[in-house]
């Protein structure tokens, strides 16, 4: 029973206009609904819709939902910065994969701005009325915690610059809502524990990525990992919060989510994660015509993939368990790139590591994009800074000038603003309004630019 619930839990789990409605779908949603509610614990506050679609269709949906974010003027330098890290290949069609990937393994979507989830039948085969029931499920509780949770998905939603937080929010979200899931097929026994099979269900999920005939194969390594480690690694520690403690678990990790990817890659390093604000007046002294194009955080997931093929898994591993933060921001300077990437570690001797696994790969990284040469790193006891050569005269301002707060849980961080953003973000567009006054006044006071 173990590997038919993988089998249909993989097929599920890639998801995360339209037919015209069925006569008996207000009946079967409505019972669908009862089922999410009884094994999630919690209430439906309003109502929702379901609409089916078939995978072209989906694509339509998935382009609606991202709106502005599939824009060229936002995508293209994310796809620079990506580039002059290492992690993506600087000729990627960045819109081109992402809707090539996702709108192949999307199997069901829940929208929040709309209230609606989509579901792709087309992706069901042979197993529709084993998995359809489950996978209406699975996006019904993504709409069960939008209701009841509704900061924590506001946050996935809206953050901007902060890549790792929203990939971890991500991993909680869904770990939740596929572990959930589980419990809709049928024979599923309420009491099972289900650590075991969300590990197994990890270890299928995580062999599509070598597989050369996958979709998963073929796509950019970075967006093919960031697809499937929400499932594959959300749901182990959902699992685990659901074998200790039920319901309550699940809720206790939207209230209090994981800070980073790493948490949830290797649990055992949960603590306290430093974030960092770049001193915008060093970055500007860059040199004459550069402009911050990108800023963001790299963190664990961006990290197992870059450096995947330079290390063995042990090194890797070492290495991911002693970061503690960072901050990246791709320049554009004419023709040229300069990259700044400041990166904390929980010891200097982290932190060289780093040091020496990245300055392995610089030359490569700068002889393949418009780097203006290979990154030097400087490191200064638990920061390891990487600078390119246009901008290396700035290192020491770099280094004095950064802001570094560190935050042992996310409630803090929170708390704190989403620092080094001054707001964090609201689906509220009046509240999102007087979010951006607050930024506008909070650069003309301090004179640091918002990012």
């Amino acid at each position: 029973m173990r590997r038919g619930w993988v089998l249909a839990a993989a097929l599920c789990c890639a998801s995360c206009a339209l037919f015209r409605p069925e006569p008996d779908d207000a009946t079967r949603l409505a019972e669908w609904q009862a089922q999410a509610s009884s094994l999630r614990g919690l209430m439906f506050k309003r109502s929702v819709e379901l609409r089916w679609v078939d995978e072209v269709q989906m694509k339509d949906v998935l382009v609606e939902e991202a709106g502005h974010d599939l824009e060229p003027a936002r995508v293209e330098p994310q796809r620079d910065a990506l580039a002059a890290l290492g992690a993506l290949a600087p000729d990627t069609d960045l819109v081109v994969e992402i809707l090539a990937l996702y709108s192949s393994q999307t199997a069901g979507i829940y929208s929040p701005k709309r209230h609606t989830l989509f579901v792709n039948r087309s992706k069901m085969g042979g197993l529709q009325s084993y998995v359809t029931g489950p996978i209406v499920v699975h996006e019904l509780t993504h709409a069960l915690q939008d209701q009841n949770f509704p900061d924590v998905l506001d946050l996935m939603l809206g953050l901007e610059h902060e890549d790792d937080v929203g990939r971890a929010l991500s991993g909680t979200i869904e770990g939740d809502a596929t572990v959930t899931m589980l419990g809709a097929f049928a024979g599923a026994n309420p009491e099972t524990k289900r650590l075991e099979v969300a590990e197994h269900l990890r270890d299928e999920m995580l062999k599509q990525l070598d597989d050369p005939e996958s979709e998963f194969g073929r796509a950019p390594r970075l967006l093919a990992v960031s697809l499937l480690f929400p499932y594959a690694y959300g749901t182990v520690i959902a699992a685990q919060r659901w074998d200790e403690a039920g319901n309550a678990g699940l809720d206790s990790e939207l209230i209090d989510p994981p800070l980073a990817t790493l948490h949830i890659l290797r649990p055992q390093t949960r603590g306290a994660v430093e974030f960092v604000r770049l001193p915008a007046a060093a970055l500007e002294r860059a040199g004459a015509g550069c402009t911050v194009d990108y800023t963001n955080v790299a963190g664990a997931v961006l990290l197992r993939v870059l450096f995947e093929k330079s290390l063995p898994p042990a090194e890797r591993d070492a290495l991911l368990d002693g970061w503690r933060g960072d901050r990246y921001a791709k320049l554009a300077c004419g023709d040229r790139w300069e990259l700044v990437w400041l990166t904390r570690w929980s010891s200097r001797e982290s932190a060289q590591r780093f040091a020496s696994a990245y300055g392995a790969l610089a030359p490569e990284i700068a002889a393949r994009t418009p780097l203006s040469g290979p990154a030097e790193i400087v490191v200064r006891d638990r920061t390891a800074l990487v600078v390119t050569p246009g901008v290396r005269a700035q290192a020491d301002a770099l280094l004095r000038g950064a802001e570094i707060r560190s935050y042992a849980r996310f409630v803090d961080w929170v708390a704190d603003q989403c620092f080094p953003d001054n707001a964090c973000p609201s689906r509220d567009p009046v509240q999102r309004a007087h979010i951006e006054l607050r930024k506008k006044f909070f650069a003309f006071a301090s004179g640091v630019a918002p990012e």
